[in-house]
């Protein structure tokens, strides 16, 4: 590769721009819609916005993708593997179409949470499972872009798994991935930051393996992503959210583009990349489901432990907790980076070098995080802990008043 400006990126440099101008240029006329069809959120206790905002903008993101990956993508007739590639992005599109309808009729309707989760599943059974069976003739089942049959991680050899299990760990990733983007969506502006540099770092990377319809879609979402965030990420506040149909878009966009961009090739590094690239929307989500459980709550039950609420605890405003986590994502691309491109050697021949900027890459994102450890109080300080004891205790001295002070429900 001579770098980023390579013939293998050139067709995802295009749709990146495009996807941003469409998305900038048509979220003014989705927010209208929004109004007019009442999709709309309204401050509560839970929510950090203050007015009534419109939540459709995930339309606008969609139309943006579409047009730009379908310009930019190489269409010409193939046959063999490059043909169920295609098979695989045309299902893919369609899918994406689904995951984003769905989403907006959830930010009408407010639809239960098992009923949304029953077609997240479905979309992503599909999504896996359509183009394995609309494979050109002479492929393998396995050869499908989204079903794993091994994993290569650094190491360690490389191991097969059943057919059965590749493709359900797939929809399980997806399904999680989905979630976890929509978990992460509480502050003005961090989704679509976060998926406009997490969605970049992929298109760069799916581009270097020479998976380019991989790397349009890539960059036609985090095109679409950064178009999006002058009209969601501003000092007077949103005048849009994404919504589910927003969120639920992302996350199924970057899962999918995890799985047949970089899983999919046989580098050691293919599972870590993935991982790396999501830790935050990962660490947020495990954080949030594991307090629930502590606490005997439904992991689907709203409430206020993501890490974006624990930034504005210890008073940092909206717009700058958004971008905390955007040098955090960004810190985490840095080093999915190195792990691609650097020329460390490996276990029979390693390279000087490039280990040291390797290691100096995830000590950066390792200083980063512990920073930021600190600073949602997930590891306490002594200051911290002396500060919870005290609280306790003045909670503890403080007298009950009688149960028959309280205002009676009549009154309340």
């Amino acid at each position: 590769m001579d770098g980023l400006f390579d013939t293998a990126y050139r067709s995802a440099w295009w749709a990146f721009l495009a996807a941003a101008a469409l998305a900038w240029a048509l979220t003014p006329a989705v927010r209208r819609l929004s109004i007019a069809l009442g999709a709309v959120d309204a401050p509560d206790e839970r929510r950090v916005h203050e007015t009534v905002t419109p939540r459709l903008g995930g339309l606008a993101m969609l139309i943006a993708i579409l047009v730009a990956t379908v310009a930019f993508v190489d269409w010409r007739d193939y046959v063999g593997l490059p043909l169920l590639n295609q098979h695989q992005l045309t299902v893919t599109l369609a899918c994406a179409l689904a995951i984003c309808l769905l989403g907006a009729i959830d930010d009408l309707l407010d639809m239960p949470w098992r009923v949304k989760l029953a077609g997240q599943v479905l979309i992503a059974v599909a999504v896996v499972a359509i183009p394995a069976i609309w494979r050109p003739e002479g492929l393998r089942i396995g050869q499908a872009p989204l079903i794993i049959e091994r994993l290569d991680l650094p190491f360690v050899p490389p191991f097969d798994m059943p057919l059965v299990l590749g493709i359900g760990l797939v929809v399980l990733w997806i399904v999680a991935v989905m979630n976890m983007m929509n978990f992460i969506d509480g502050v003005d502006g961090l989704a679509a930051g976060q998926s406009a540099i997490i969605g970049a770092t992929f298109a760069i990377i799916a581009a270097s393996y020479l998976r380019q319809p991989v790397a349009v879609l890539a960059a036609a979402m985090s095109g679409a992503s950064l178009g999006f965030l002058p009209h969601n990420w501003r000092k007077g506040g949103a005048r849009i959210f994404m919504g589910d149909s927003g969120s639920m878009l992302l996350g199924f966009l970057l899962a999918v583009i995890s799985v047949q961009g970089v899983l999919k090739t046989t580098a050691a590094i293919s599972l870590v990349i993935p991982l790396t690239l999501l830790a935050v929307p990962i660490l947020d989500t495990s954080f949030v489901v594991l307090k629930r459980l502590k606490h005997g709550v439904s992991v689907a039950h709203p409430d206020k432990w993501h890490l974006h609420h624990r930034l504005l605890n210890v008073g940092l405003s909206p717009r700058r907790v958004a971008a905390t986590l955007w040098a955090w994502s960004g810190a985490m691309s840095a080093v999915a980076l190195a792990l691609r491109f650097v020329d460390y050697g490996n276990s029979k021949d390693w390279n000087g070098e490039g280990l040291f900027v390797l290691c100096f890459v995830i000590a950066g994102a390792v200083a980063v995080s512990v920073v930021l450890a600190y600073q949602l109080e997930i590891v306490k300080s002594r200051r911290v802990r002396q500060r919870n004891r005290d609280i306790a205790a003045q909670s503890a001295a403080e007298p009950t008043e009688p149960t028959s002070e309280l205002p009676s429900s009549n009154h309340t």
